[in-house]
């Protein structure tokens, strides 16, 4: 049973028995079993938790709907007082009503309190913000670390190449001074076979001694 609201039993009847007769049909309900949900209305923006008539010690759950005032805007807050025997959140959500019903934002606290409505769109504004010109210096200072990666390989490049040409100059070198003396020897042999020299200039030798030992015969 859905009775919206329960205030205005204590509304509409200016004798005290309105309470009693309230709080007496809520418990012949609660006896036979049937599940009731009630709601009581506050005047004006008044947040205190108290119900006109009283029954909030007999109901099981309690939800308090409050508004807030923040910014030059007004927001639903939506709180859990009590709920007998079930586990049950304390925080205080965003009650909001769109096109697609009726939905409890996630809880936003910044600076202490929780921020709702337009100072909350605020808030996420901001710190998407910073979050994107964080993202931007991390993208700017992965560009600048490329860059000099490729600085230093362009550099290292260099110094292979240039390594290079030094090994090629060495052996086009070491291939210059043997082809020099190659061609030396073969002109010391050149002109030792024009002189009728011997093979070996160096080497002494005793080829003398026949042509002496067959003058020594004639006479």
């Amino acid at each position: 049973m859905i009775i919206d609201p329960l205030s205005a039993l204590s509304t509409k009847l200016s004798h005290i028995a309105s309470a009693d007769a309230a709080q007496q049909f809520l418990d012949f309900l609660k006896g036979e079993g049937i599940t009731v949900v009630n709601t009581s209305l506050l005047d004006g923006l008044n947040t205190d938790e108290v119900t006109a008539t009283g029954i909030s010690t007999i109901a099981d759950t309690w939800i308090h709907l409050s508004y807030v005032v923040q910014d030059g805007e007004r927001n639903r807050a939506l709180t859990i007082v009590k709920s007998r025997g079930t586990g049950h959140s304390n925080q205080v959500r965003e009650l909001t009503l769109s096109d697609g019903g009726v939905s409890l934002t996630d809880v936003f606290v910044a600076q202490g309190k929780v921020l709702m409505g337009v100072a909350r769109w605020e808030w996420e504004q901001e710190e998407r913000a910073g979050k994107a010109r964080i993202l931007g210096e991390a993208e700017h200072k992965r560009i600048q670390l490329e860059l000099t990666q490729a600085e230093a390989a362009a550099r290292l490049q260099v110094i292979h190449t240039e390594m290079e040409a030094r090994s090629a100059e060495i052996a086009a070198l070491a291939n210059t001074t043997g082809s020099a003396s190659t061609l030396l020897r073969a002109e010391e042999a050149t002109l030792r076979r024009l002189r009728h020299a011997d093979a070996d200039s160096r080497a002494g030798g005793t080829g003398v001694g026949p042509n002496r030992n067959s003058v020594k015969g004639d006479r």
